[in-house]
């Protein structure tokens, strides 16, 4: 992997680029930027897979950096950072990871595992990490992993998870394309993580639906899906 580092000290970037080098992974420094529109400029000049990118910079920050990637594949995100306040603002613009200094050779490895990953395409493994939900006026992080199904509310998509449901502003079709094959789509309105389905059964109208982990929800399989649905749970 092409590495490019953004950080406006000195010693910081020297220690990113020593845990690149110490790395398990075949990953190289390519550039490296002591702000925003430097790694800008790097980013062009040499397309690296993956930017660790630092948020609180004089002039152009971190976070409007990476503004300038959110809609592209490359390159894959990663903030390291001094604060753990940015979460949200970090995850809104597609981050793959988001690092607090100081930073333990395992914590980037780990991270840089998730870019391979997502740079192999691999299934399931592309997308976010976390949903930002509001709850009210505070909001929150709610990790992919614990989302169970997605359903289609007019404008809005729900994600139910063990604890609870959110609402988000974002249609079905978006996060289908999003997250590949981490969601199976048993109808035209409604998403299901492949880990959270446990069998297909009929409910009291006769209907087969998908049964949920954790919940008693059933989900209604279209006939057209049913096939698929049926390949899917006898190969799970």
């Amino acid at each position: 992997m092409k590495i490019a580092i953004c950080d406006d000290e000195p010693l910081a970037r020297e220690r990113l680029c020593d845990l690149v080098e110490g790395s398990t992974h075949e990953a190289s420094v390519v550039a490296v930027a002591a702000n925003g529109q430097e790694a800008i400029e790097a980013v062009e000049q040499h397309d690296p897979d993956v930017i660790l990118l630092d948020i609180r910079m004089p002039g152009l920050d971190g976070i409007a950096a990476a503004k300038t990637w959110v809609d592209q594949l490359r390159p894959l995100v990663i903030f390291c950072t001094a604060y753990d306040d940015q979460a949200l603002a970090a995850f809104d613009v597609a981050a793959i990871d988001y690092l607090v200094k100081p930073i333990r050779q395992r914590r980037l490895d780990s991270a840089l595992s998730r870019a391979q990953r997502v740079l192999l395409n691999e299934p399931g493994q592309a997308g976010r990490n976390h949903f930002s939900i509001r709850l009210g006026r505070q909001l929150f992080l709610l990790p992919v992993v614990d989302v169970l199904y997605l359903h289609a509310d007019h404008k809005y998509t729900l994600l139910r998870h063990a604890n609870g449901e959110a609402l988000i502003e974002e249609p079905l079709t978006a996060l289908e394309q999003e997250f590949g094959d981490r969601f199976i789509r048993v109808h035209r309105n409604a998403l299901v993580a492949r880990s959270a389905v446990t069998g297909l059964v009929r409910n009291d109208a006769g209907r087969n639906c998908v049964q949920v982990r954790e919940i008693d929800d059933l989900l209604e399989v279209s006939r057209r899906r049913l096939p698929e649905i049926r390949k899917i749970i006898q190969s799970l």
